[in-house]
């Protein structure tokens, strides 16, 4: 899936190789894949050919791939899908002891086959994890969703495709409106939809039988980092014994270990409450929170489906 970045960045990158320039493409060609971020999604890692960058490369060794990784960091620093997906990127391009004996042709072959093939992995990965979840999902059950994932899209999708009759109670998502945009593309499915207002989640829980999130990040304790209102969205449902599952791609593992909801980068995006508000009140801008293990029954992953104790040990077969 090619897709072109939100922001429009456009890159100059430099390196040596022999004293030789090399464009990117010579490294990675229109046919190779590089992970980065696109703003205009729901947080989640697009895979991009490298014909959409405007790069031109001197490439030292594979140090270089890093410095390309650090390069599409640092165009969303509070992105935690973005760092996980270049972190795995970089290892599993480069994990590899024949790159340390190679010509540089054979070299240059052996990264654009692997980055291929994560390329290849990544696109995979949603539809594996739709087909996975089905067997959590009976017929006549009602399901609340929050947020915009395109990965809890894909589970509902073949969930209809494969007979299953459901119904999908769906938050606002203020002030993004997210479940505005989820309900519509439900609507497109012919799935029976309901919008709330996201005060009105408690209200309802009575009629829910399943709690299906998506995630920006899965991190080492099992928890996960999402859209703000997940939290207290897990908080109501274990209270009342609703299980809650989660669905995110195995890219989305980040070595990162939140003690509380304070020990995140900070996320901030702009609150209209349309009407104005006095220049003395704070507003909270926090546009994600910390949901911890203890809140979450099962992840859906590409891995398999998993219990959140079990998140440390993939994360170290991930990272190896």
């Amino acid at each position: 899936m090619c897709m072109n970045l939100g922001c429009g960045v456009q890159l100059i990158g430099m390196w040596k190789l022999n004293s030789k320039m090399l464009k990117l493409s010579q490294l990675i060609p229109h046919y190779g894949w590089f992970p980065c971020y696109n703003t205009k999604s729901d947080g989640k890692i697009e895979l991009l050919s490298a014909n959409h960058f405007h790069l031109v490369c001197c490439l030292n060794n594979v140090a270089s791939l890093s410095s390309l990784c650090l390069l599409c960091q640092s165009w969303d620093t509070t992105s935690i899908s973005l760092t996980a997906g270049c972190d795995l990127f970089m290892l599993y391009v480069t994990r590899t002891s024949a790159l340390e004996y190679e010509d540089f042709n054979s070299a240059k072959s052996r990264l654009i086959e692997r980055a291929e093939k994560f390329g290849e992995i990544s696109c995979k990965a949603r539809r594996i994890i739709a087909m996975l979840s089905q067997d959590f999902f009976f017929d006549g059950c009602t399901i609340l969703v929050h947020g915009f994932s395109r990965v809890v899209l894909e589970v509902l999708k073949t969930a209809a495709e494969n007979k299953k009759h459901f119904r999908v109670l769906c938050t606002e998502g203020r002030p993004d409106r997210t479940g505005l945009r989820f309900s519509n593309e439900l609507a497109k499915l012919d799935v029976p939809v309901k919008l709330l207002i996201d005060s009105a989640v408690a209200y309802t829980m009575d009629e829910v039988d399943v709690v299906l999130f998506g995630a920006d990040g899965v991190v080492e304790s099992g928890g996960i980092i999402n859209m703000m209102g997940t939290f207290q969205i897990a908080l109501v449902a274990h209270s009342m014994n609703k299980p809650v599952y989660v669905a995110a791609e195995s890219y989305k593992f980040a070595r990162h270990y939140p003690l509380d909801q304070k020990d995140m980068s900070p996320a901030r995006r702009p609150i209209d409450f349309g009407v104005p508000i006095p220049s003395k009140v704070e507003v909270e801008t926090s546009a994600r929170d910390y949901t911890p293990p203890q809140y979450l029954t099962l992840l859906f992953t590409d891995l398999g489906v998993l219990t959140p104790s079990v998140i440390s040990d993939e994360l170290i077969q991930l990272y190896l």
